[in-house]
């Protein structure tokens, strides 16, 4: 727990704690040689320094900034027991703190999910391939020959797929396939999430690269990533996580 400067106390999970370290460090663009001291520290200054500047009554979360160490940053903050428990942050080089540039940053808010499905996944060569021969709800990851560039998911992925064909034929771009269908649009939204986050920079999407909390009805994805995709982040081929539970991978 940090004391603010206008005498609020905030409360960063661990996990939340390892992630701040790490957007300090890519803000700070760590020289060779810096130990994680000389982060923390940062890190610290940063809250210590923070001030409530707004609240939102319905979702209940108030925001601080910081400014004046390596960098700036932001935090949304949520009433919890005695103090304010840190719900998103983000993190930005600079020793000033601008309103209008800080709302073009990417805010670390969580989304709770909940699915049980097992994938079956479908290779096309073509988009128009795909968007022939698919239909239902599901999930699907765009490639570049062997390289995902893009997730998403669709309550009808024939449709979707051929929106992707056009946008991809004005931009001639040669692009493949992968597609999984889901019994339910929670389960793709739960599934698009856990790709998102499994494949992290290897694709474009922007929203999803966020803390992902399991629902209460449990995170269960078998088949998570279809065959030869692999990443050293990624996770096995299967996740399977209790409700409360956050879906993180090692850095």
């Amino acid at each position: 727990m940090f004391k603010t400067a206008d005498g609020h106390t905030l409360e960063l999970a661990p996990w939340r704690m390892r992630r701040f370290m790490r957007l300090v460090a890519e803000a700070r663009r760590t020289p060779p040689g810096m130990t994680s001291r000389t982060i923390t520290q940062d890190m610290q200054i940063l809250l210590r320094r923070a001030r409530r500047v707004a609240a939102d009554p319905q979702r209940k979360i108030a925001r601080f900034e910081s400014s004046g160490a390596c960098c700036r940053a932001c935090f949304l903050a949520r009433k919890k027991r005695d103090a304010m428990e840190v719900v998103a942050l983000s993190v930005a080089p600079g020793a000033h703190l601008y309103e209008d540039e800080l709302d073009e940053l990417e805010m670390e808010l969580e989304v709770e999910r909940s699915a049980n499905v097992a994938l079956t996944w479908k290779h096309y060569k073509t988009l128009a391939g795909a968007a022939a021969n698919t239909s239902g709800i599901g999930v699907y990851i765009l490639m570049r020959g062997s390289r995902p560039i893009y997730v998403g998911k669709s309550m009808d992925l024939g449709e979707r797929l051929g929106k992707h064909r056009l946008y991809a034929r004005q931009h001639d771009s040669g692009l493949n396939v992968w597609i999984a269908n889901t019994p339910l649009a929670s389960d793709a939204a739960a599934v698009e999430h856990v790709l998102v986050r499994a494949l992290r920079t290897r694709v474009t999407n922007r929203k999803l690269k966020v803390a992902l909390i399991v629902g209460k009805n449990g995170l269960r994805i078998d088949n998570v990533l279809p065959p030869g995709i692999a990443s050293p982040k990624a996770p096995g081929k299967l996740v399977d996580l209790a409700a409360g539970r956050t879906f993180e991978l090692a850095p």
